[in-house]
């Protein structure tokens, strides 16, 4: 008889509770943002951060353009292409990578209030409508949960204590 150096007598590996909820967290937070993209108008605060957008692209000094990253992006996008699609899908892509950081933190903030966190944000009113929408302020949230995410992963370590 021959033994191999995999044991079989723990089962067959199957999906846990926690990889289930993320999933399911993640799916919803995506759905809505995809739906939000889809059936939203471009209108209120993304038609004023559009237009700041387009004078700046034009080169012409107008109060609406407001110096964030992502309206200098837009201004960049709206040279490639006269529409507001490009800047739409870019916002709509920063704000699908806050899943990615909550789960990058959940060690750190712990799984049940990561998933929790996910969740909350993923029903959030104005994530809905100003998560996938090309505003001025479209990378807050996506870029504050992956600094964070960035700082828990490659952050200084606590000293470990023997």
């Amino acid at each position: 008889m021959t033994t191999s150096a995999t044991s079989t007598a723990a089962g067959p590996r199957g999906i846990t509770v926690a990889a289930a909820a993320w999933t399911a967290a993640a799916a919803v937070y995506a759905a809505m943002r995809l739906l939000a993209f889809v059936k939203l108008p471009v209108g209120g605060l993304e038609l004023w951060s559009l237009s700041g957008a387009w004078q700046a692209r034009a080169g012409i000094d107008d109060a609406r353009y407001v110096p964030t990253l992502f309206q200098a992006l837009t201004a960049l996008l709206l040279r490639v292409e006269d529409s507001e699609t490009l800047p739409r899908l870019a916002a709509l892509a920063a704000s699908l990578t806050v899943p990615v950081s909550l789960f990058l933190l959940r060690r750190r903030i712990g799984e049940p209030a990561a998933i929790a966190t996910l969740l909350v944000l993923a029903f959030d009113p104005l994530q809905i409508a100003f998560g996938p929408a090309a505003t001025a302020a479209a990378f807050d949230v996506p870029l504050t949960a992956g600094i964070l995410a960035a700082l828990a992963v490659l952050g200084p370590r606590p000293p470990v204590i023997t």
